[in-house]
């Protein structure tokens, strides 16, 4: 009896055929390639050898080197996006009024002499690192350096007499 069960399995069966078929057709084109790259710098190390050294193919198994450096290079982008939001910061907290993410970048390019890249995504970050920082409007940005909650701004109230109402006796 054929049932939904064997149905699901068998279909499953065929998707692993699939996908060891198409990762078979992946190496065989990968291997490809690397063969033409290899008859290529060969081909160009009889013109020239000094640049068919600096030519070289990198293989699979040095994948995990290449994640390393990108970590390294993160913690040099994070050192650098620190100084980077500690400036912003200081030019929000030296204007009174809102001051627009351009103006904010140019600043803080000048002073540092880094680029800041895209204003947005930059200043995102500088709202999560200091959260005084605030985006009244499109584009605009600001420091608060006190809360004008009307709510805060309240006096406390005490209250004088009985809970029942009635006068004290």
């Amino acid at each position: 009896m054929f049932d939904e069960r064997a149905a699901m399995k068998m279909r499953l069966e065929q998707i692993q055929d699939l996908e060891i078929r198409i990762i078979q057709e992946f190496q065989k084109e990968r291997s490809q390639i690397l063969n033409r790259i290899r008859e290529l710098d060969e081909g160009a190390e009889t013109t020239d050898a000094t640049d068919a050294t600096s030519k070289t193919i990198k293989p699979e198994s040095t994948f995990a080197s290449d994640q390393v450096k990108t970590k390294s290079q993160r913690r040099k982008n994070k050192r650098k996006h620190t100084t980077l939001t500690k400036e912003a910061i200081k030019v929000l907290k030296e204007h009174s009024a809102a001051i627009s993410g351009k103006e904010i970048a140019a600043t803080v390019e000048k002073s540092t002499g880094k680029s800041v890249g895209n204003i947005t995504q930059f200043m995102n970050r500088v709202m999560t690192t200091d959260s005084k920082v605030k985006k009244p409007y499109r584009g605009q940005y600001i420091y608060e350096k006190q809360s004008s909650s009307p709510i805060e701004d309240m006096e406390p109230v005490t209250l004088s007499g009985s809970i029942d109402g009635g006068s004290e006796t």
